[in-house]
């Protein structure tokens, strides 16, 4: 089974499948323009488990993507470990880069992207089941103009007895490229990632607490207190 809890600023995901305990935290930085999600894996069993993280976000910049989607031109940093993308006739955000990146990767692990939606998917299939998944061959690379456009990441390693990783995944938006590094740099590692959802979830407890509701029924009190 799944165990989904929407907190307060935050989304937690956890699963236990086959000896690997998997939890993913999600939330949007109080201040500052990103989303940052959080995937930690621990094998609980006594076998090695070699392992592939994806992580796929489609690119719309506009209204609709089969409109916008040929207009959008990303840009690779650092050998796919970040991924940009523009949009110069989206009239409201013309100026506005859009980022996705991956933090959390050791030196044993294999990395790979892609920025084709088709290459992922695969042809006449669907996110329930692309591609990139069920084969064994790592993300192609693709970086180009005029496709269909996504941010696509492949992160292979391997897993010992007790071991435990954890991998952040960042999006967000920006001006310009210098706060894009910015933002990376700041978010970029667990201890940050942390010390933004604690502030994110002080945010919401003071906020929330400030109004309290007292009725014949104490079901709905506690509920108004959550």
């Amino acid at each position: 089974p799944y165990k989904i809890v929407h907190g307060f600023g935050y989304t937690t995901y956890e699963h236990t499948h086959d000896d690997l305990e998997q939890k993913l935290v999600q939330f949007v930085d109080k201040k500052d323009p990103v989303k940052i999600s959080t995937l930690k894996i621990e094998n609980r069993g006594d076998k090695e488990r070699q392992l592939s993280v994806y992580r796929y976000t489609e690119r719309v910049l506009g209204i609709s993507r089969n409109q916008a989607s040929k207009n959008v031109i990303q840009e690779v940093w650092d050998n796919g470990i970040t991924i940009l993308a523009r949009n110069h006739y989206n009239n409201e955000f013309a100026n506005r880069i859009a980022f996705s990146s991956v933090s959390g990767c050791v030196e044993s692990d294999e990395h790979s992207y892609t920025t084709s939606r088709a290459s992922f998917i695969g042809r006449n299939r669907s996110l329930k089941e692309p591609i990139a998944v069920v084969t064994d061959n790592h993300l192609d690379g693709i970086s180009e103009t005029g496709i269909d456009p996504c941010a696509a990441f492949q992160v292979t390693f391997t897993l010992e007895p007790g071991e435990t990783r954890k991998l952040l995944f960042i999006e967000g938006e920006s001006d310009t490229e210098s706060e894009i590094k910015e933002l990376i740099q700041k978010f970029g590692n667990p201890e940050s990632a942390d010390k933004s959802l604690k502030h994110v979830r002080r945010f919401w407890k003071s906020y929330l607490s400030k109004i309290t509701v007292e009725t014949p029924d104490n079901s709905l009190n506690l509920l108004d207190r959550k």
